[in-house]
């Protein structure tokens, strides 16, 4: 009992508190982030737990062998960690490891292991969805009200105490889609304790700080991040009336589809200006051009030394961003961390190997039998008390496809660690365990 009150309490942890990782911790020489010391504490009970008991490990090596899921995210690590190694210099090796460890190794493990628990009943859904809500109200407020220094950009954008307002965002458009989900469920009545609520639990509370964190999305003027986050919350609400399944995988082909064709668009279309061409005349330079200058320089940087095929390593896009960008127009930004696509992203620092993998990924999800055959036309399931979260999680699907079209929300701690989580709990009813129940220790 008390493992697994443990595991909860870390699973609670981790989801009401992911800035974590903005605690530093030294550690030979180098420093390791507090969400990752929780993320390897979750990892190394749940290994204790697993091999304690022969029970839980015959149940989770059917689990195992049964995701494609964790194929397609061994494929992305795979491909990371070659690409890791072939381009390990010692001017960037620790930042490229702890990219490596942060945002693809960690938050794939992590979530196998708690979609794993979450199958068997030891953790809760609702953790994750209410969690995030109360985070990311707390966060809007502290933005709107608190003075912080440097609360605003250069460009007068809402960033908070982050690098960049695109950070804080992410942050509230996920908040955001969780906390109008939670809304919905209790305009739904879910429970049948719903009159019993307190209420900060009540569709009130939930209707009122979904607006405000809304309206703190709005601040960062996020472009990508309030279109993606507003299109979700819709899709959201018309499998809410609709509340057909097919649908949900109809539509969900679709977006993927065109997130794909999208970014394969500006990969191919993009071009900024060689240093051959006459002088472009940028006295304000928008967000269009500062991708077009990058989806330009990521082409050039797919063309050497195979990177197409071997990645450029984690980590290691603006030292290869500055090395091409000599040969264009200059444009006038140099922090450049990602390569703005969460596709073209995937390609550069894991490789082709990391970019089969997530589209296997993708395809695990949207091809999973998520009801049996004869239900496919009814109900869905994330309207009755087996999976009511389901909706909320196609939500989060959504706007990572969305999103990754003109940025990477998937690349960054925190961010892959909610990725990988969606992914893997999509699948969640496809994957076989042993029948009965996980309730004792």
């Amino acid at each position: 009992m008390k493992t697994k009150k443990l595991l909860q309490a870390l699973f609670k942890i981790i989801f009401a508190f992911p800035l974590a990782f903005l605690v530093k911790i030294p550690l030979l020489g180098g420093s390791l982030n507090l969400l990752d010391l929780e993320i390897i504490a979750f990892l190394g009970l749940s290994v204790f737990c697993l091999f304690y008991q022969p029970f839980f490990r015959g149940k989770f090596f059917s689990f195992l062998m049964s995701s494609r899921v964790f194929c397609g995210g061994a494929l992305v690590g795979t491909g990371a960690t070659i690409a890791f190694i072939l381009n390990a210099f010692p001017q960037n090796i620790f930042n490229s490891l702890g990219a490596l460890k942060s945002f693809i190794l960690l938050p794939i493990a992590f979530s196998l292991l708690a979609a794993f628990w979450l199958k068997q009943k030891f953790l809760k859904f609702q953790t994750v969805f209410i969690a995030q809500s109360y985070f990311a109200t707390i966060l809007a407020v502290a933005a709107l009200l608190v003075p912080f220094q440097d609360k605003f950009s250069y460009d007068h954008r809402l960033k908070l105490f982050f690098q960049s307002p695109n950070q804080l965002a992410i942050f509230l458009a996920l908040g955001f889609l969780a906390t109008f989900f939670c809304f919905l469920r209790q305009l739904h009545s879910f429970s049948r304790h719903h009159s019993s609520y307190h209420w900060l639990f009540s569709r009130d509370f939930f209707l009122l700080t979904a607006i405000i964190i809304f309206i703190t999305l709005w601040q960062t003027a996020s472009t990508g991040a309030i279109i993606a986050s507003g299109l979700a919350a819709g899709i959201i609400l018309l499998f809410y009336w609709l509340r057909r399944l097919f649908l949900e995988i109809k539509l969900g082909k679709i977006i993927l589809l065109l997130s794909l064709l999208a970014s394969t668009a500006i990969l191919v279309f993009s071009h900024w200006p060689l240093v051959t061409s006459p002088p472009a005349s940028l006295p304000f330079p928008s967000s269009l051009d500062s991708r077009i200058a990058i989806y330009s320089a990521s082409k050039k940087i797919l063309q050497k030394n195979w990177h197409w095929l071997f990645g450029i390593g984690p980590y290691n896009f603006q030292d290869n961003y500055l090395a091409v960008q000599s040969l264009f127009v200059p444009y006038p930004q140099w922090a450049v961390p990602h390569a703005h696509n969460l596709w073209l992203q995937t390609w550069l620092e894991a490789g082709l190997l990391g970019l089969l993998g997530l589209l296997f990924a993708f395809k695990a999800i949207f091809t999973v039998n998520l009801l049996p055959q004869k239900d496919n036309h009814v109900i869905s399931s994330h309207l009755n008390q087996k999976a009511p979260f389901r909706l909320a999680l196609w939500g989060w699907l959504f706007y990572f496809l969305l999103h990754g079209v003109i940025d990477a929300p998937a690349w960054g701690n925190a961010y892959a660690l909610f990725f990988w989580f969606t992914l893997f709990s999509l699948e969640l009813n496809s994957v076989k365990t042993t029948t009965s129940p996980i309730n004792k220790e």
